[in-house]
């Protein structure tokens, strides 16, 4: 049997949940399209909310809307390097 044709069940390793679910289920830690419809992308990580705002802001521009546009960002997320480059690059 070829390594590619082994499955989950066919290892000897322990299958898991995914890293991003909780435990017992619940809700993601992030943004995940598939437990909402409200959250408009998905995310693996807390930083990314800035740059995902600049991005949606740039798209209203471009097709001739006028909605506000609101970035959500948690005080530990602000510790990461992608918030500051986000910021840097809105500030552009």
């Amino acid at each position: 049997m070829s390594a590619s044709s082994l499955s989950a069940q066919d290892s000897d390793r322990p299958t898991r949940p995914h890293p991003h679910h909780p435990p017992g289920g619940g809700l993601s830690g992030f943004t995940r399209r598939v437990e909402s419809g409200y959250d408009p992308f998905g995310a693996a990580h807390s930083s990314t909310s800035i740059s995902a705002g600049l991005g949606m802001a740039v798209a209203r521009d471009l097709s001739g809307k006028d909605n506000n546009v609101i970035c959500v960002i948690g005080d530990g997320a602000m510790s990461a390097g992608m918030a500051y480059e986000a910021m840097n690059n809105a500030g552009a």
